[in-house]
C-alpha cells in the first residue's frame, strides 16, 4: 500500500516571553499561537534525567514543582500549548482534508530558529482531541524539517 502525504509545516520562532508556533504551508489555511512550555524547570529536568536525555536551555514556565511526567502526560501538555486556538483547528481540519483525499498529514517541524526545542521529544506529542499520540499513526507522521539549500527529493 502507497502512502501519500500532504504537508502541515508549522515554524517555531521566539518571542519575547516565550515561543509562536506558525503555520505556513497546510491544506486548510494558516494560523499562529503564541505559547511558552507549559514545564517548570523542574519538570525539564526530572524528565529527561528518567528518559536520559541532556536538557538545553529552554524557555519553561516556571511553577511549583510537581511528580515527574510520564510520556503521555508531557506530550498531551505539548500539543495542548503548541496546537492551541487557531494552529489545532487547522491542525484538524488540515487532517480531514487530507483524509477526504486518502493522504495522510505529514506535521513537518521547522525548528532552525529555536534549535533549544529541538531535542524536545515531540514524538511523544498526543492529541487530547483525537486520543492518540500523533507519531505513532500512519495518518499523522512528525519530522523535524531543516531548510537547505537544495530542492527536496522524493523518496
Amino acid at each position: 500500500m502507497t502512502h501519500t502525504y500532504q504537508n502541515f509545516d508549522l515554524l517555531i520562532t521566539h518571542t519575547a516571553s516565550g515561543y509562536n508556533a506558525r503555520v505556513i504551508a497546510a491544506p486548510a489555511g494558516q494560523a499562529n499561537v503564541d505559547f511558552v512550555l507549559p514545564f517548570s524547570p523542574e519538570e525539564l529536568r526530572g524528565f529527561y534525567w528518567l528518559s536520559g536525555r541532556t536538557l538545553r536551555h529552554l524557555r519553561a514556565q516556571a511553577e511549583a514543582t510537581v511528580p515527574s511526567l510520564v510520556p503521555k502526560t508531557f506530550g498531551s501538555r505539548l500539543y495542548e500549548a503548541v496546537f492551541a486556538g487557531g494552529v489545532g483547528s487547522v491542525f484538524l481540519r488540515s487532517l480531514d482534508a487530507a483524509g477526504r483525499e486518502g493522504a495522510g498529514l505529514r506535521i513537518r517541524l521547522r525548528l532552525d530558529a529555536v534549535p533549544e526545542l529541538a531535542d524536545l521529544p515531540w514524538e511523544y506529542l498526543y492529541a487530547t482531541d483525537l486520543a492518540r499520540h500523533l507519531s505513532l499513526s500512519q495518518a499523522t507522521p512528525l519530522v523535524r524539517y531543516l531548510e537547505l539549500p537544495q530542492p527536496e527529493q522524493i523518496l
